[in-house]
């Protein structure tokens, strides 16, 4: 399975050579199972040497800040979890992508406008797929917790024997009983289970 169509990524005016550079970095950050669905590339006004990017994978949004004229590239990985919100906001020539974290907001200036509309509506899917599957599981995480503490709850007799074995115990780490007393009656009461 591919990680990345260079044609997909590059459907919405991305340069190819920019994505395929990207991509190619990426792919080293990326688990088994993590596939780039979008990419949001910097676009200024000016020539943009080495632009900033934002990835889109099935797992997450990676943050790539170029450095040194493109020739290193900072990255920074947020789990959906950790995404509040990303959004698109419209100027007059592009558009700006901002996401906001737990703590922090992030922004990714200079995006033509359909780039940040589909990166921003994508996002927002996986998100909102991820908090439903994170219900789903806390929900069942809740139902199962009930389920067991029922099932485990101890019946007076179980109680009881536990409440004894502790008096035993304690006898014999008071020294008021040996060690082979106390196994003997340790033995003689869980036999009788």
């Amino acid at each position: 399975m591919s990680k990345y169509n260079l044609n997909m990524l590059s459907a919405e005016g991305q340069d190819l050579d920019t994505v395929d550079k990207l991509c190619k970095k990426i792919l080293g950050i990326l688990s088994s199972d993590e596939v780039i669905e979008y990419m949001a590339i910097q676009k200024k006004l000016v020539v943009t040497i080495s632009p900033d990017a934002w990835t889109l994978t099935n797992k997450r949004v990676i943050i790539s800040r170029q450095k040194n004229l493109g020739m290193s590239t900072d990255f920074e990985s947020h789990e959906f979890s950790a995404i509040q919100e990303l959004k698109s906001k419209e100027g007059l020539m592009n558009a700006n992508l901002i996401m906001l974290s737990k703590s922090l907001e992030y922004k990714l200036e200079d995006v033509p406008k359909s780039q940040a509309k589909k990166f921003a509506a994508m996002t927002t899917n996986y998100l909102s797929n991820h908090a439903h599957q994170t219900n789903i599981i806390q929900s069942e995480t809740e139902v199962a917790t009930t389920v067991n503490a029922h099932n485990d709850s101890p019946t007076p007799e179980d109680d009881k024997l536990t409440q004894t074995l502790q008096k035993l115990k304690a006898l014999y780490d008071q020294g008021l009983i040996t060690q082979t007393e106390f196994e003997t009656k340790k033995n003689e009461l869980l036999s009788n289970l």
